[in-house]
């Protein structure tokens, strides 16, 4: 597989390959437009998995849309969250990372942990969630 394009066309052409699937210009924008905000290693990390649930059983006729795309994606920015904080609040000991302490005034109080700030510095640092918009509007009227 050639990587001389964009991110996004080399992790589409890695899906076409593999799902042996034909795209139009029209629907490479719009997996272009979907998919234009989120870092690459995110988009092919999410080809990758979308492949991995294909072996497993998953049916995507004949390849995955992109929103279904964008969806892989968000799910890896979450896992990459979730392992950054556990990484960084590791060998926690304080209960729902809290801790008490006195004011000189004698009053307890209780505050975040230094474990739960560094793990949530390294969260932040994985990445910002993906929202996902529903493209389809439901009618109240």
């Amino acid at each position: 597989m050639a990587t001389t394009g964009t991110p996004i066309k080399n992790a589409l052409a890695y899906l076409v390959a593999t799902f042996r699937a034909e795209v139009d210009s029209y629907q490479v924008r719009a997996y272009e437009r979907v998919l234009r905000e989120i870092p690459g290693d995110v988009v092919m990390d999410a080809a990758e998995d979308l492949i991995n649930q294909a072996a497993g059983g998953r049916k995507y006729y004949p390849m995955p849309t992109a929103t279904e795309w964008k969806e892989a994606c968000s799910k890896i920015i979450q896992k990459r969250r979730k392992a950054a904080f556990e990484i960084g609040a590791s060998g926690c000991t304080h209960p729902s990372y809290l801790e008490e302490y006195q004011d000189e005034r004698g009053v307890w109080w209780s505050r975040r942990c230094a474990c739960y700030e560094r793990g949530k510095k390294l969260m932040l640092a994985a990445g910002t969630p993906i929202a996902i918009e529903s493209y389809y509007e439901s009618s109240t009227e």
